[in-house]
């Protein structure tokens, strides 16, 4: 049970719902606990434990440390079915990092791509010491020189600023025409991949569609993405059958071409039905219940 995250409380409580005799108390779970740990260690400290079952198992990875010191500072791993994937689909990367996942309250780093039916794959974590423009340095070109056969033609990030102002390859300051917004990067995704791509946030829900068709676009292939507000960054959302449709970016009229110039008609209904939830909540940025 604790193989798979079950709390010492409930795993004492199962215990004694099967046998009501059993003297055993939290501590005893605790200290059984470490003492598997210790086994399975045999020896060997954590991070070197780390390197074990990343080789056994056939894991790329990369390490970095402090100068002069030689601790341990950052860590780059990548699985071996991802590694195929990112030579065949570099196009498309998100990029971000989530808190407290660990005992050392490191950032774990995720990169995540995207195959050419619109689904994600996990292309590579990380374990950063801090999120500054040189650790992302490392990252990047790290990732890109090791696990890439070319440089991804485009990345895609969420208010990280180390990140921002890197340049693939060469690290420096990149010019703010090149920055790119969470919709255009959407329109980007839509045109490349031919599906439609839908962005909900208390800021600003867009739906993107192809700027050009090279062929029908598919009725069932729907990427959704939505900001999580209290740990900052993007999700991928599983939506009902035809869920309602915010605002199409308003960039694809000006930049369209006459393949797609009846989409819109096709997600009318869609469309409608989200400016009717919106007539009924007005409030600017109050989650719309796209359920209803």
């Amino acid at each position: 049970m604790s193989k798979t995250a079950v709390p010492p409380r409930d795993i004492l409580s199962f215990i004694k719902l099967q046998n009501p005799e059993n003297r055993s108390t939290s501590k005893t779970i605790y200290n059984f606990r470490q003492l598997v740990k210790e086994e399975e260690l045999n020896g060997h400290s954590v991070p070197q434990y780390l390197f074990k079952l990343l080789e056994d198992n056939g894991y790329g990875y990369s390490i970095q440390t402090e100068p002069g010191t030689n601790v341990l500072s950052d860590v780059l791993f990548v699985h071996p079915d991802s590694i195929k994937l990112l030579h065949a689909f570099p196009y498309v990367l998100i990029m971000d990092s989530t808190y407290n996942t660990n005992r050392y309250k490191l950032p774990l780093f995720q990169i995540v791509g995207f195959v050419s039916t619109g689904r994600t794959f996990t292309a590579g974590y990380g374990f950063l010491s801090f999120e500054k423009t040189e650790v992302y340095t490392w990252v990047l070109d790290t990732f890109q020189t090791k696990f890439l056969k070319e440089p991804p033609g485009v990345i895609v990030t969420d208010r990280e600023l180390g990140l921002i102002v890197l340049h693939i390859g060469t690290p420096g300051p990149t010019p703010k025409a090149k920055w790119m917004s969470a919709g255009e990067m959407g329109l980007i995704i839509t045109t490349k991949f031919n599906i439609l791509f839908v962005i909900f946030s208390t800021m600003q829900s867009l739906t993107c569609l192809p700027l050009t068709l090279t062929s029908a676009l598919p009725e069932k292939e729907e990427i959704v993405i939505g900001y999580l507000e209290i740990q900052e960054h993007f999700i991928w959302l599983k939506m009902c059958k035809d869920f309602p449709l915010p605002p199409i970016h308003s960039n694809w009229r000006h930049h369209c071409d006459d393949s797609v110039a009846e989409l819109p008609s096709r997600y009318s209904i869609r469309l409608q039905k989200f400016r009717e939830i919106q007539a009924t909540n007005p409030a600017a940025r109050s989650p719309v219940n796209v359920d209803d």
